[in-house]
């Protein structure tokens, strides 16, 4: 499993070989459907208010198919949790990621 990317802030991006959608002929599925990527996972370990804010902003969910989804997940490993600092700046607007740098 590789590490997931981040950015100059230690917050998750999205790993560049991973598609948000699939061709429907190729996928696994036989009735493909999006679904919800939480990118700061597992859901557990984001415990406090500002944690939890974070790993719902919509910078870090991301819909997607859900063959993508099993695929991003099964390739890389969860992203370290930022520090509280970063978190807590995160929240409130202090920090912005380069125009490259996001999971768009």
């Amino acid at each position: 499993m590789k590490p997931h990317p981040v950015d100059e802030y230690g917050l998750a991006i999205r790993p560049p070989d991973i598609a948000l959608e699939c061709d429907p002929e190729f996928c696994k599925y036989p009735n493909p459907y999006m679904d919800r990527q939480h990118v700061y996972h597992p859901a557990a370990e984001y415990k406090t208010p500002e944690e939890k804010r974070l790993r719902r902003c919509a910078r870090f969910v991301v819909r997607m198919c859900r063959c993508q989804h099993e695929e991003w997940d099964n390739a890389y490993a969860p992203p370290p949790k930022p520090d509280r600092d970063t978190i807590v700046a995160f929240n409130r607007g202090m920090l912005s990621p380069a125009p490259n740098q996001t999971l768009e």
